[in-house]
């Protein structure tokens, strides 16, 4: 070939050397060519590329501006991107562990309401007697929702083996109060020689301002009771 250059043992460059062609290496390079692109494929520092560490826009990038895969969001200090559709946390993201506002998130402020469940409770207290019966105390329903069990406890500092029959009636605010015809339970609660009962897999409907009577029926040997309603959202 016309004014070819062959380097049979080895070339070595003191200086900045020029190529204005190509260059075909089949053995490979021993050290770094590092410089800057405009456009690239595969780079480490470049304004626009594929698949970079550092870049501008990019798909599939550690930090970027605007990416569509990313391990953070919006100005992290290690991967600062304005915008993510599949974010590890961001402020707006369609699919995050946790968001602002997440269609789907761990944590976000639309969280379905079957999820929420809560406790009403009533106490009543001898003051050191034996509690007396038709006793009552009165439960204020605040939002539609599904009694699904309920607990009794004898509570005294030292709680006491009693025997104890409660009931519950339930009507709307307007026709306060409610009356013994009102009564959601068909078996009552009680304790029979016991400190403590439960009852789970109710499934008693209750509408928000409803309100509820809890009254003693019986009660021998108790002086003070703590009952409360396992309650679901509806």
């Amino acid at each position: 070939m016309a004014n070819e250059f062959i380097a049979r043992n080895g070339l070595i460059a003191q200086n900045n050397s020029t190529i204005t062609g190509s260059l075909n290496v089949t053995a490979g390079i021993t050290g770094s060519l590092l410089g800057t692109a405009s456009t690239a494929s595969y780079v480490t520092l470049a304004q626009t590329a594929s698949y970079v560490t550092l870049a501008q826009t990019a798909s599939y990038v550690t930090t970027a501006q605007t990416a569509s895969y990313i391990t953070g969001s919006i100005h992290t200090s290690t991967n600062p991107a304005l915008s993510a559709s599949y974010a590890s946390s961001s402020t707006s993201a369609s699919y995050a562990s946790s968001s602002t506002s997440a269609s789907y998130a761990l944590t976000a402020s639309s969280i379905s309401s079957n999820y929420i469940t809560d406790f009403l409770p009533v106490t009543f207290d001898g003051q050191g007697a034996v509690i007396n019966i038709n006793t009552n105390g009165t439960i204020y329903i605040p939002y539609n929702c599904t009694i699904t069990g309920w607990t009794l406890l004898e509570s005294s500092n030292t709680p006491i083996a009693s025997t104890v029959t409660l009931d519950a009636w339930k009507n709307i605010y307007s026709s306060y109060p409610p009356t013994a015809s009102n009564t959601i339970f068909g078996t009552k609660p009680t304790l029979t020689s016991a400190k403590q009962n439960q009852a789970t897999g109710l499934s008693i409907a209750a509408t928000a301002g409803d309100l509820m009577i809890v009254t003693v029926v019986s009660c021998s040997l108790a002086q003070r009771l703590k009952f409360g309603f396992a309650i679901s959202k509806t």
